[in-house]
This record gives C-alpha cells, structure tokens and sequence, in this order.
C-alpha cells in the first residue's frame, strides 16, 4: 500500500515522475490492483493510516508514506521529518521529498504549456520568466501553487517589503531565512503569486501528449532524478 496526502494529485505527479524515469512498473501494480493508494487527507491522516496499516502486518510490512517536506531552505528540517521517522520506527517505509512538495517537481517546460485561455497568461508568462531566475535551491523551496504570499490564511508570521514601486508589495516568509535575499526585487514582486493547483494534472497530460523527457529534470537540479529514483525504489519495495 502507498498511503500519501492526496490521492488524486500525487497520483498523478507519481505517474507522471515513473512514466518519466522508466519506472512503469509502479504504474502496472496500481492497475494490476498490486498496489493500493490510499488517500490521507494530509500529513497527519496518511501518517496515522500507514501506522495503522502496517500493525496489520505480522511479516512483511508492505506500506510505504510519501509526504512533502514542506521545507523553506534546503537545511529545513521540519515535523514532516519526525513524523515520517516515527512511522519508521512502527515499520512502515517512507520517503519525504527533498524538495518543499511535489509540485515544485514539475519542469518549467510544463508550466510553459498551460492553456492559452487561463486568465492573466501574460502575467503567467512573467512569473515563469521570474521563476526561471531562480537558483535550484531556490526554486525547489518556492511555492508553485500559491507564491511567495502563499495559501490564503490568517495569523501568519510575515513581514511586507515595499519595493521603490508605488503599491509594489511583496511578502518572503521569514522561515525562507536569507534565501532569497539576492533574487531581484522585481522578480520577488512577480512571485508573489503561484502557478494554480492543477499543475499534477498539467504535469501527467503533457508527459502523455510527449515532448518532456527525463532531461527536462535534470534543470531542477543536481541529484534529483536520482532522489526520485529511490522514491521508486522504497515503493517497489512494497509492491
């Protein structure tokens, strides 16, 4: 069993990431009903069921947690960590992304091919240029779906820079610590918004359609390819 957060959008970022890799193997057991996906409901649901789950094992323990980081820096260790070793410790196989979450996956030739209708495309047009200077570690800890001002709530601890620009506001949260400090104020200003929550579905219907291969990954940086390699390999484990 592969227990994750959401079972529609991280289905379809692992379908689209093995159709990728070569790792249809993992698609096939889905289909063949040799692995089941089961839907968390976030974080702390898909922990508690994999620890459920697995109890259920008297041998072989054939669960495995796949869970975001949710990591503002690349030296962020956050709950999702301790809360993937804790499953750990009950037996069940886990594999927290390096990156913040699935989304920031996603090659920029994707973000690239997003329906002309979606309103505001010129804009789009300019977060993707903006999103494009960013360093790797930078654009892994971004967050693609809603930007720097993230997802609506209240009580946040943010702090409101005011660029030179009359009514130019941009938000960094202060747990990306110095990230982002030489990224140009124009492109934080750009990057206040993300690029949607459909990028999974965006991200599998282009694979599917052909033109983005596993090279498209390799301007994510170093060594992720590999990473997702071994995410393949924890759940092949259970299969």
């Amino acid at each position: 069993m592969l227990v994750v957060e959401n079972a529609i959008y991280d289905w379809q970022m692992i379908e689209a990431l093995a159709r990728l890799l070569g790792c249809e193997d993992v698609i096939d057991a889905k289909n063949g009903s040799r692995l089941g996906v089961y839907n968390g409901g976030g974080k702390d649901g898909a922990t508690q069921h994999a620890v459920d789950q697995v109890a259920q094992f008297s041998r072989t323990k054939r669960v495995v947690l796949v869970i975001d980081s949710d990591s503002f820096h690349p030296a962020d260790r956050t709950g999702n960590h301790e809360k993937a070793e804790a499953a750990a410790r009950e037996g069940v196989s886990s594999h927290v992304l390096s990156f913040r979450e699935m989304e920031n996956y996603i090659p920029n030739r994707v973000l690239a091919r997003q329906p002309k209708k979606t309103v505001g495309m010129s804009s789009m047009a300019k977060r993707l240029e903006s999103l494009k200077k960013l360093s790797p570690e930078q654009r892994a800890h971004f967050d693609m779906k809603h930007g720097f001002k993230g997802k609506p709530r209240g009580g946040l601890d943010r702090k409101s820079r005011h660029s030179g620009k009359t009514g130019a506001t941009y938000i960094i949260p202060p747990r990306h610590g110095d990230l982002y400090d030489e990224v140009a104020e124009r492109d934080l200003v750009t990057l206040q918004e993300g690029f949607g929550t459909d990028l999974p579905g965006l991200f599998l219907q282009e694979v599917l359609r052909g033109g983005i291969s596993d090279r498209d990954l390799d301007g994510l940086g170093p060594g992720v390819k590999e990473e997702l390699k071994s995410m393949f390999e924890t759940i092949r484990g259970v299969i």
